[in-house]
């Protein structure tokens, strides 16, 4: 019974010093989150399509013989990422690993249930 005692002593004092904590750190939060979740405007999009246009151009030209080691390895890296988080997009969509539940008739499987 006092091990109970003790958890539940314990757990309240770390939900009030989250409280207390979030409570001072709540508007740095917020006024971060609405500037970076916001939805891009118009002329960002145009600006964005603009640099990328310029990125091509320039990777025509061979600008990309110019980029040092580690900016290349950065730009790998980063690229692998995205790859990563596309397929585990696509896996946590179709909640399966291997493909698309596909009906057809007189099959051999099982019906999967996704409740």
């Amino acid at each position: 019974m006092a091990f109970v005692g003790r958890m539940a002593v314990r757990m309240s004092n770390g939900v009030s010093r989250t409280s207390n904590y979030m409570g001072k750190k709540w508007p740095i939060v917020k006024k971060y989150a609405v500037v970076e979740l916001a939805p891009p405007t118009p002329a960002e999009v145009g600006k964005a399509f603009g640099e990328f246009a310029s990125l091509i151009g320039k990777a025509k030209k061979g600008g990309w013989k110019d980029l040092t080691v580690f900016q290349a390895t950065l730009n790998t890296v980063v690229m692998f990422e995205v790859i990563l988080w596309f397929f585990v997009g696509e896996c946590i969509g179709k909640r399966s690993y291997v493909g698309y539940p596909v009906k057809v008739p007189n099959a051999v499987h099982k019906e999967i249930s996704y409740t």
